[in-house]
């Protein structure tokens, strides 16, 4: 973590407390995990009838389940007593068989039907190189203090739809396990004219040449004991600067959060989003407060003064920088600013070994403090009732560090970071220790769970964060009585917290018929099964795929929606639940549009309606 200074140039060292450590790229390793791409071919379906499959080779069987699937398929073979696989007879592709799947799905006789496609053998850890070093991301049966990332992934590695600022250091934005994640973003560190009276430039602390602009580059904050020893007495007096190398704090941060995983290349990140890098701390690691109060205001998408608008507000905004004090008016007003626009704050709460520093203390804020590889509280780590959980931020465990045993510098934790010690090199990786690391675990494995379902509110996601942390391990420092509540919830697990908001996701189907002719007027149903005490707040329909169509709904969020069915092709639609609480639940109907001839053109009166249960198709005449 950073830290500020209300009002003025913020005095503080770097909250991540030990200097970082570049690490050599190494060759990848040569297990590699396989990817099926949408495209992959399908072989056939998999339907389980209603009755047993006696019937499921007969010809007319198979000629039936050709035309209501759409696709040409070949005899079927049973697999159980009602299940039964049938071959396309010419290869479709992963989606054009789902599509044939959800059409047959439709037919009165069939309990479900899915492509039969080709699976993988599971491989729980990815092939970066480094990824047995990441101590940080194991399950806790391998590592106590482990986040246990790998069985988050088991659910989702993330959704490129969310989007987490990290409000910094800035960027190197060209890292190998870095580019691919990046989205525009601001550098808000101003150019102050009041330094010129010290006899520095008014960019000093900027350290870029210039004050604000659209590039949040990291240009590195070092200061080497030479120009420490040149800078005027009068500086040096009233800001003390301290000797340090650069931290490349930003792109640590950064990497942990979403670092390219599965790429061959270095270090792997919590999740496959975006990372939106705001700049506001810099030279010394110091920020002024009110850049880093327009960084996050303009990351959450409200506009800010002389910035351009923020095409890609963030959904997540990571804070590893604070203060000593309370959260000021100024803070209150900003993190009020990001409620209402349903934003969730992620803040260190400090590595001074004391009370909650601002902003993590602020009201709505969720505050995370450190653990070492053990589970033991940090020896630096702030903590206090305010703070919400634990997660990893390396070096020593309190108990460790007052007994003299220090955790080894591989305790720390590895990240993407620039090899040099002053101005940008080349791009590396390197350990640090701190609230500022502990943070970024919390904000990717929300941002895990935000992917999939993204309206989900900041209280929630609190709630099953701290439902969800694994106890403190025995023997540790906030396992004793005697500090209850104080280290927040409990230890970070971002398996459990994913798998609370998979269970609680609502589960949608769409009625409609699975073909059609051209002309009709169709009125789909969107049947929800909410999971949780909530409420239904609203259904969001959208055509997903086909020629296009007007889509009307009966009324704003209603489960009803119609359209009159195009001259031909397939029509794909989705429905989108959202509850009270912001779990999203998605389904998803095709139909398939044809004129035979024979077949009137049916007027735009001519409007069907039909439970899930009645056949795709009936009372249409010879053919159907």
């Amino acid at each position: 973590m950073k830290k500020i200074v209300t009002g003025a140039l913020c005095a503080l060292a770097a909250i991540c407390c030990a200097v970082s450590v570049s690490l050599a790229q190494q060759p990848a390793a040569k297990s590699q995990r396989v990817t099926i791409a949408q495209d992959e071919p399908a072989f056939g379906l998999i339907v389980k009838l209603k009755g047993n499959t006696a019937a499921a080779a007969n010809a007319d069987t198979v000629r039936s389940f050709s035309a209501k699937a759409g696709v040409a398929l070949a005899k079927g073979r049973a697999m159980t007593d009602r299940v039964a696989v049938y071959s396309f007879q010419t290869m479709q592709t992963r989606a054009e068989a789902t599509a044939a799947a959800v059409r047959l799905a439709a037919d009165p006789a069939v309990e479900y039907a899915v492509p039969d496609r080709l699976m993988t053998l599971a491989q729980a850890a990815p092939n970066d190189p480094q990824w047995d070093a990441q101590w940080h991301y194991h399950a806790p049966a391998q590592v106590p203090g482990g986040s246990n990332l790998a069985a988050a992934w088991a659910t989702t590695r993330g959704s490129r739809a969310i989007t987490v600022a990290v409000i910094d250091s800035g960027i190197r934005s060209a890292h190998p396990d870095l580019a691919a994640r990046i989205v525009p973003g601001y550098d808000f560190v101003s150019a102050f004219n009041e330094l010129l009276a010290y006899g520095v430039p008014a960019s000093w602390f900027a350290n870029d040449g210039d004050g604000r602009d659209n590039d949040p580059t990291d240009p590195g904050d070092w200061l080497t004991s030479a120009e420490r020893s040149a800078l005027p007495s009068a500086f040096v007096s009233a800001f003390n600067p301290s000797v340090m190398s650069s931290s490349w704090h930003g792109t640590h941060v950064a990497g942990t959060i979403a670092a390219v995983a599965d790429n061959g290349v270095g270090v792997a990140g919590m999740a496959d989003i975006q990372i939106l890098p705001v700049r506001t701390m810099g030279r010394l690691g110091r920020g002024m407060q009110s850049d880093i109060l327009a960084g996050i205001l303009w990351a959450a998408g409200v506009p800010v003064s002389g910035a351009p608008p923020n095409p890609n507000p963030a959904h997540i905004i990571n804070l590893s920088l604070g203060g000593s004090g309370p959260c000021d008016a100024a803070y209150i007003d900003v993190m009020d600013q990001l409620r209402a626009r349903n934003k969730i704050v992620i803040a260190a709460t400090g590595n001074e070994g004391g009370p909650v520093s601002s902003p993590a203390n602020c009201n709505g804020v969720i505050a995370v403090t450190a653990h070492a590889y053990n589970g033991d509280n940090a020896y630096y780590a702030n903590t206090g009732l305010l703070t919400v959980v634990s997660a990893p931020g390396g070096g020593c465990g309190f108990f460790s560090f007052s007994g003299g045993a220090c955790s080894s510098r591989s305790d720390r934790v590895l990240s993407t970071v620039n090899s040099s010690n002053t101005a940008p090199g080349a791009e590396g990786y390197g350990l640090s220790q701190g609230t500022s690391m502990a943070a970024p675990h919390v904000s990717g494995a929300v941002a895990l769970m935000l992917s999939l379902s993204p309206s989900l509110q900041p209280a929630i996601v609190r709630s099953l964060l701290e439902t969800t942390a694994r106890p403190h391990p025995p023997g540790t420092t906030c396992a004793s009585p005697l500090n209850a509540g104080i280290c927040g919830a409990g230890l970070l697990d971002a398996g459990a917290a994913v798998a609370a908001v998979h269970s609680r996701l609502p589960t949608v189907s769409i009625s409609m018929p699975a073909i059609e002719r051209p002309g009709r007027t169709i009125q789909m149903i969107g049947n929800v099964q909410l999971k949780t005490a909530a409420g239904l707040k609203q259904v969001v329909w959208r055509q997903v795929g086909g020629p296009p169509v007007n889509l009307v709904h009966e009324s704003p969020g209603s489960t009803l929606a119609t359209f009159t069915t195009p001259p031909t092709g397939t029509v794909s639609f989705e429905a989108r639940a959202i509850d009270d609480s912001g779990f999203t639940g998605v389904g998803t109907a095709s139909m398939r549009v044809i004129f035979t001839a024979g077949h009137r053109a049916a007027d735009s009166a001519d409007t069907e309606r039909r439970p899930n249960a009645e056949r795709p198709g009936a009372g249409h005449g010879p053919g159907w």
